[in-house]
């Protein structure tokens, strides 16, 4: 198959290696920010203050660390068939600042039509 025609949900397929780096770029950025966060909250702590939420910070670093994890295992062995990558964008998307109010929101509302139907 020429490698124009190679589509993935009708976009064109990037080959591996590119994928691979890229990849490695965005979650070393990702896990970066996060490990500058952990730093500032410290810093405001000492001040008296908050910043974020800290279970968020270590779901988003542990979901970094599997990440790269899953992707070296890609990178070992190209023909695996299952990966954890699309698990780890979803949980890395939903912690993200302006995605998680709102599936806390959803969650509460879940909650509160729950204790009315039961």
């Amino acid at each position: 198959v020429p490698p124009s025609e190679l589509l993935m949900s009708g976009v064109p397929f990037i080959p591996p290696g590119w994928g691979i780096c890229l990849e490695l770029l965005l979650l070393g950025v990702i896990l970066k920010r996060s490990l500058l966060q952990k730093e500032l909250a410290e810093y405001f702590s000492r001040m008296g203050n908050e910043f974020g939420h800290p279970g968020t910070r270590r779901v988003v670093f542990f979901g970094c660390i599997v990440g790269l994890l899953d992707l070296a295992r890609f990178a070992v062995m190209p023909g695996t068939s299952f990966r954890l990558a699309p698990y780890i964008r979803v949980l890395l998307v939903a912690c993200s600042g302006t995605v998680f109010p709102i599936l806390c929101a959803f969650y509460a509302t879940l909650v509160e039509i729950s204790k009315t139907v039961v």
